[in-house]
């Protein structure tokens, strides 16, 4: 019996990444400004990476979960109260350490 299952694996990063300022009508439009990706959902919550943006050229893709900003745990937290977090980063500060759980095939 034949499987069309994918098995996916997984590891935890964290990564610098620099805020820009100079941003794309897209990615002011689809994205935390600066960081270059959006969030879905939440518990967890998941990457959108907008092409081109910060969080494209440091490797990150679409669909790795956000699990903790500047070593402080998103565990727990709704949609809302992360976008908010990420926002006020970037309002205070030019860098910011990420850690997700990205996935690969």
């Amino acid at each position: 019996m034949s499987s069309n299952k994918l098995n996916y694996n997984s590891y935890i990063i964290t990564i610098l990444l620099e805020t820009e300022n100079n941003l794309s009508e897209n990615e002011k439009a689809n994205s935390i400004p600066g960081l270059g990706f959006g969030i879905q959902g939440e518990k967890p919550s998941r990457l959108i990476v907008i092409s081109g943006g910060v969080a494209d050229r440091m490797g990150l893709k679409n669909d790795d979960e956000l699990l903790a900003i500047d070593g402080k745990t998103l565990r727990g937290l709704d949609h809302l109260n992360i976008v908010t977090k990420l926002a006020q980063k970037c309002a205070n500060k030019k860098e910011m350490l990420v850690t997700i759980k990205a996935k690969f095939i």
